[in-house]
C-alpha cells in the first residue's frame, strides 16, 4: 500500500487530480492484507473521485468492489443494501462486456454462495466465464464457481475447474516466482482431494 500511496500522491497535481484506479487497486491490496476498514475507506475514496470526475461506470466498478469486500467479510445484509444501492446510482448502462458488468456478476455470485444459493451461484458464475480468457477476473470466476459446485456436492465439476483456473493461474503467472491466484487454486485443489 506504502507504494501506492506514493505513485497516487506523486502522479496528483492540480491539472491531474487522484485516480481512482489508484485508489481502488490500493483498497484491492489492503483487502488481500485483511485490512478491511482500510480498504472499504479506499474504495469509497476511490468512487467518490470517480464520481467529482463524471466517470459513472468506474463509480459502478468501484461499488461492486464493496459488494465483494462485505462479501468477503460475510456482511450479507451490507454486500446486498451495497449492490441496490449501487445499481439506484448508476446513471449509464454498463455494456455486456464491460469489467463494470463482469465486476457485478462476480460480486452476486459470491453474494449467492455466501447466502447458501450454490445453483444461482453456478449459473451467474458460467454466464460470466463465457469467452473464456487467461485473466485475473477469469481465474476468480473459475474460482468461485469452484466452490459453488463444491458446496452443491458436484465434486468432479468443482474439481475441474479448480485444475483449469491452476492452469489459467499458472499461465498468468508467466515467469513470476509466485502468484497468490496459483496459491489460491493449490488451496481449492486441496480442499476437493
Amino acid at each position: 500500500p506504502a507504494s501506492y500511496s506514493r505513485a497516487m500522491f506523486a502522479c496528483s497535481t492540480p491539472d491531474a487530480p487522484l485516480s481512482p484506479y489508484l485508489l481502488a487497486n490500493r483498497a484491492y491490496t489492503l483487502t488481500q492484507m485483511g485490512r478491511y476498514v482500510d480498504a472499504e475507506a479506499g474504495y469509497r475514496m476511490g468512487a467518490e473521485v470517480a464520481r467529482q470526475q463524471g466517470a459513472a461506470l468506474i463509480v459502478y466498478s468501484i461499488r461492486m468492489c464493496v459488494v465483494e469486500l462485505c462479501v468477503e467479510q460475510g456482511r450479507t445484509e451490507d454486500a446486498e443494501c451495497e449492490l441496490r444501492a449501487a445499481e439506484s446510482e448508476q446513471t449509464v448502462e454498463a455494456p455486456e462486456d464491460s469489467p463494470a458488468n463482469y465486476a457485478r456478476q462476480l460480486a452476486e455470485a459470491r453474494l449467492a454462495l455466501l447466502k447458501g444459493d450454490s445453483d444461482a451461484a453456478v449459473r451467474v458464475y458460467s454466464k460470466a466465464l463465457e469467452g473464456e480468457q487467461a485473466s485475473a477476473g477469469t481465474i476468480d470466476a473459475m474460482l468461485g464457481r469452484a466452490s459453488a459446485y463444491r458446496q452443491a456436492a458436484a465434486l468432479d465439476l468443482a474439481l475441474a475447474d479448480a485444475q483449469k483456473a491452476l492452469d489459467f493461474a499458472r499461465r498468468f503467472q508467466g515467469r513470476k516466482p509466485a502468484s497468490f491466484r496459483t496459491g489460491l487454486a493449490w488451496l481449492a485443489l486441496a480442499r476437493l482431494e
